[in-house]
């Protein structure tokens, strides 16, 4: 990045930063090269004489640039006017003064900050984040322009061309600087946004409509936002995501054995409840049955009756046990064949039968007398979520899902 001084500038100089060849100020103050965004730059329509401080502000309040109306076809880009020579538009060297290569959009939306794909079952509410100019340091501000006092909006297409138009609760002055869909609420959890690639628009206008809910109604003056690479950024004004509606399921490890009360989980071999303050009653509940009991909360939006198998890998020897979790899997304390995964999370526990032996009064694995394992829960072949667990203490490290969709 590189920029023109302030006094004293020359030709030699605008050449360098522009990276032109030419000697003709006419053809530097036209270049193709010159950064549209750059706060002082030569423009039509000056402000002032040829001595004016605030040339690059423009007679019209502009600085220079054209900014098309938001439109349905949402096809016009931001455009800067350069200088066309003669009296009332000359080629001024000093308008290069301060010509600044590193400045930045005034407002525009970079095509990285976007998403292709979204699971309204996992993450309902689609966001993504402007840019904005803020400071005059790093260019033209939208305060500047007029715009300090307009709303974000966005325009939703769907099925068959259905769209919404609304806009951010705050202005842009007050600190508005993302937009958010939630396709779990009206009018986007319909039919006609969700299954659909959907296309979204996003504007700045004058009036403000925040309830996308709410009948329709004019949002006064709209602008539609610059696209193109500026600075080696990609920008959009326009971007598609695809809805999709997917089983998602994970487990959370929030327990071994049982919970510290008088009426918890037992063996279904022994009578003995495993009471979490007692760990020499927690070795002899697992050793009476020789069963290793993992509780856990089920979390997503599905039915899980099958493909599902808890692996017990030792730390070492390599031995690895698995069992089939539908035939030894309870639900408040009643055996069931099957996970209900829910957002808040169902709690289950899953018996992992004879698989502890009694090792001078504490736990230990069947085979290899490991004392510490990782634990796994798959679906499908996909971890779901895993914890580790110490035999001989009867202690674990809670684990986290590991599984994203179905």
């Amino acid at each position: 990045m590189a920029k023109v001084s302030e006094t004293n500038v020359d030709i030699a100089e605008v050449k360098s930063v522009l990276g032109h060849n030419s000697n003709d100020l006419g053809t530097l103050c036209k270049s193709d090269r010159i950064n549209m965004w750059s706060r002082k730059k030569p423009i039509h329509n000056r402000k002032g004489d040829l001595d004016a401080l605030d040339w690059y502000e423009s007679s019209t309040g502009n600085y220079g640039f054209s900014i098309p109306q938001f439109t349905v076809a949402n096809d016009q880009n931001w455009s800067y006017n350069p200088p066309i020579g003669g009296e009332a538009s000359p080629y001024c060297l000093g308008d290069f003064r301060g010509y600044d290569t590193a400045h930045t959009p005034v407002i525009a939306l970079e095509k990285d900050s976007t998403v292709t794909s979204i699971n309204v079952n996992k993450t309902p509410s689609l966001a993504f984040l402007f840019h904005f100019n803020f400071s005059s340091s790093n260019g033209v501000t939208p305060t500047e322009l007029g715009f300090g006092n307009y709303y974000l909006g966005a325009r939703v297409v769907g099925k068959n061309g259905v769209s919404k138009e609304f806009t951010s609760e705050n202005t842009i002055a007050n600190n508005a600087d993302f937009m958010a869909i939630d396709f779990n609420k009206s009018p986007f959890d319909s039919s006609n946004f969700v299954g659909q690639t959907v296309k979204i628009q996003p504007f700045i206008c004058s009036d403000k409509q925040s309830d996308p809910s709410a009948p329709a109604q004019s949002l006064g003056d709209q602008k539609g936002l610059p696209f193109g690479i500026f600075n080696g950024i990609e920008y959009v004004n326009e971007f598609d995501v695809k809805i999709e509606k997917k089983a998602t399921f994970s487990v959370v490890f929030t327990h071994v054995n049982d919970e510290n009360s008088t009426v918890g989980w037992i063996t279904p071999e022994s009578t003995l409840f495993m009471d979490e303050g007692d760990p020499t009653n927690y070795s002899k509940a697992l050793i009476t049955g020789g069963a290793l009991a993992l509780k856990f909360k089920a979390i997503g939006d599905t039915t899980i009756s099958s493909n599902l198998e808890l692996i017990v890998q030792p730390t070492y020897f390599g031995s690895t046990f698995k069992v089939d979790p539908t035939y030894s899997l309870y639900k408040n304390g009643v055996k069931t064949n099957h996970i209900i995964a829910t957002p808040a999370g169902n709690e289950y526990v899953i018996y992992f039968s004879h698989c502890l032996n009694d090792d001078n009064g504490h736990a230990s694995y069947v085979t290899n007398k490991a004392t510490e394992s990782f634990v796994q829960l798959k679906q499908n072949g996909i971890t779901a979520g895993a914890t580790s667990f110490t035999a001989a203490t009867s202690t674990y490290i809670s684990g986290g899902g590991g599984m994203d969709e179905l």
